[in-house]
């Protein structure tokens, strides 16, 4: 694109020294006209070459505005995968904090099962103590 700015720029420049008359100015100085044939050549040749130059950078442009809609779409995407991997990274810590929970849970009442075993087996003791006074000569 840049390449094609460059060179319609200096086609306008040369269509600016040469000036908007000249065209006319040939047509009508009737003195040489083979040189006037030529002269309308040369400006067939330079306004076909400025014309394509013209296309070239209007087709720039419309694959600019085209990328740019792909980026743009990119941009949408990668928004909404973004947007869904928070919403899934806060799943999981809601997930992990309710199994800390339930093992929070789970670890206090292992530890109470665990005293209230200890309590029982240390009342197994007492009661067997206290069952062989009671029946000494058994």
């Amino acid at each position: 694109m840049a390449q094609n700015r460059t060179a319609l720029a200096g086609q306008l420049r040369a269509a600016y020294l040469i000036g908007r008359e000249e065209p006319l100015k040939l047509l009508l100085n009737q003195k040489d006209p083979e040189r006037a044939g030529r002269m309308f050549v040369y400006y067939s040749y330079f306004e076909r070459a400025r014309a394509e130059q013209i296309h070239g950078i209007e087709n720039d442009v419309q694959a600019i505005a085209a990328l740019d809609e792909q980026v743009q779409a990119e941009d949408a995407k990668l928004a909404e995968l973004e947007k869904q991997q928070r919403a899934d990274l806060m799943e999981l810590e809601q997930a992990r904090e309710k199994r800390s929970g339930v093992l929070a849970s789970l670890t206090a009442e292992s530890n109470s099962h665990a005293q209230s075993l200890e309590r029982l087996k240390s009342q197994q003791g007492g009661l067997g103590k206290t069952a062989a006074r009671v029946t000494p000569g058994h």
